[in-house]
């Protein structure tokens, strides 16, 4: 079966709203909105990190008594696609193969370092930053030579480019991404979306099961915006 494109998508959404018929085909303002409905929705979900939570690891070589770094793609110290979570860190003892776990911890703990300037071989703790346009971070302490540091990212969704872009989503997170694209037609067209209600909550529940069974059990607070994530990975 060929994937599914965006137009399919896009389709299957006006269709769920009445805008299109059986054999009808999507007209370009049509599918323009859509477009751009589809990318708001990509970067809600990413913002939240609730849905398609796709993690890679990123490593970045610390600089010698350097403490303060940034990733971004304007001016940082790491030029880099800025991630949206960090999940977890490592570090990498210089001249081994060994990659500890460090401690994420949130401000009131880094403010109560006494001494930030201290140095040793590699940093034992990382204070994260959600700053935009870039993510900032701080480790402690400094490290005295070039450890690198290796985190656990949640990416940012990638928008649709077009709208014959294909959908490489599995079935169940395409389906989701069809109602929310519903929903989110309806009012354009003045067309009630409150029957869409049941199914768009069924398709968020899957969306979160499945997630959680890829990140091995439930999704913390943490990763729904609802506490810092601190502590080591998964921690509450």
């Amino acid at each position: 079966m060929p994937a599914s494109t965006l137009m399919d998508v896009l389709s299957g959404a006006m269709t769920a709203i009445g805008q299109l018929g059986r054999g009808q085909t999507l007209n370009a303002s049509d599918a323009a909105l859509g477009l751009r409905l589809s990318t708001l929705i990509l970067s809600k979900a990413s913002a939240k990190r609730l849905f398609l939570p796709f993690v890679a690891q990123r490593q970045y070589t610390l600089q010698a008594n350097v403490g303060d770094y940034s990733i971004g793609e304007t001016g940082a110290t790491y030029t880099d696609t800025r991630p949206v979570f960090i999940e977890s860190a490592q570090i990498n003892v210089p001249g081994s193969s060994y990659w500890p776990p460090i401690s994420i911890i949130d401000k009131p703990k880094w403010d109560a370092i006494p001494n930030r300037g201290a140095l040793d071989e590699v940093p034992t703790v990382v204070y994260v930053q959600y700053s935009f346009p870039n993510l900032t971070f701080r480790v402690h302490p400094k490290p005295i030579a070039t450890p690198i540091i290796r985190f656990g990212a949640w990416e940012p969704l990638t928008p649709f480019a077009t709208v014959f872009d294909p959908v490489s989503f599995p079935p169940a997170y395409e389906e989701w991404l069809e109602v929310e694209l519903a929903v989110a037609y309806g009012p354009y067209y003045d067309q009630p979306t409150a029957q869409l209600n049941d199914r768009l909550i069924d398709a968020r529940q899957t969306v979160m099961q499945i997630n959680a069974q890829a990140m091995g059990g439930a999704v913390s607070d943490a990763q729904t915006l609802e506490s810092p994530n601190v502590g080591q990975p998964g921690a509450k």
